[in-house]
């Protein structure tokens, strides 16, 4: 009248019963136990963001939240993905190209509103997408060498 399995000695209880494992065992749950502990000495075949479950059979592993694959490759999951090129590094976290900013990399930082950038006085700064050049003010031209800086206004 128990649901003992193998590797377990049944202890009764007043009204009840317990499993204990028997010497050399480790639990895998109220009912059984397993020869190898592969989760805790570090023979399991699972990811570093994966939780691994010790099973009569061996063991298996399952992604942590926020994380997605098949337990042995699990991989940062970003909800709202990276915009711009950016890399899902954690969950709901993005490692952002220069250029971008925010929490999916969606805010293009403005170089010149920041001061980020000195443009030559013949230029002035105009933010890009993810970058920025010095083009040249009204009354002056590119003299055929083109500098980031705006040096080559004339």
């Amino acid at each position: 009248m128990h649901y003992c399995q193998a590797n377990t000695v049944c202890v009764n209880l007043p009204g009840s019963y317990r499993c204990d494992c028997l010497p050399g065992y480790t639990r895998v749950d109220d009912f059984s136990c397993t020869e190898h502990d592969e989760c805790g000495n570090g023979q399991s075949s699972c990811d570093e963001n994966s939780i691994c479950t010790n099973s009569v059979e061996g063991h298996s592993c399952t992604c942590k939240p926020g994380y997605v694959g098949n337990g042995t490759v699990c991989r940062a999951f970003c909800e709202e993905g990276c915009r711009y090129g950016g890399t899902c590094v954690a969950p709901n976290k993005c490692a952002c190209p220069p250029g971008f900013t925010g929490d999916h990399c969606e805010k293009d930082i403005d170089e010149c509103a920041e001061g980020i950038i000195q443009c030559h006085n013949h230029s002035r700064c105009a933010n890009l997408p993810g970058w920025y050049h010095c083009e040249c003010r009204s009354g002056f031209h590119d003299n055929g060498t083109y500098s980031i800086t705006g040096e080559s206004c004339v």
